[in-house]
């Protein structure tokens, strides 16, 4: 007997969600030394879709937390669904970003 093909999630997702980024965008992200190079990286990559939503200091370590806007359209238009009516009705207002988490000494996770 074949062995049975695993289901690629990820695959399928991304099939779904072009515009998303894959695992194997963040495997091939260079290595930072710091936030800083990070965020360079990021802001020249990005431009505007890249901007600081928060900081907090976690077990004595600073990170920092981006959006990533990766479908402009729906992103704004999830902002005003949420602005007129506190909720959103769809997945691909959700899907137009991903959230992208910087630690100080340059370690970076993209949230899928």
């Amino acid at each position: 007997m074949a062995e049975r093909e695993m289901y690629d999630f990820e695959r399928d997702f991304l099939t779904k969600f072009p515009y998303r980024l894959s695992r194997k965008f963040e495997e091939n992200l260079p290595e930072f030394s710091n936030h800083l190079e990070a965020r360079i990286y990021f802001k020249e990559r990005f431009g505007d879709d890249f901007f600081l939503t928060d900081s907090e200091v976690i077990d004595g370590d600073k990170i920092y937390f981006y959006e990533l806007v990766v479908h402009r359209e729906n992103y704004d238009k999830l902002q005003k669904e949420l602005r007129e009516n506190g909720y959103s009705s769809g997945t691909e207002g959700l899907m137009s970003s991903h959230k992208v988490e910087i630690w100080e000494d340059g370690r970076v996770h993209i949230v899928y």
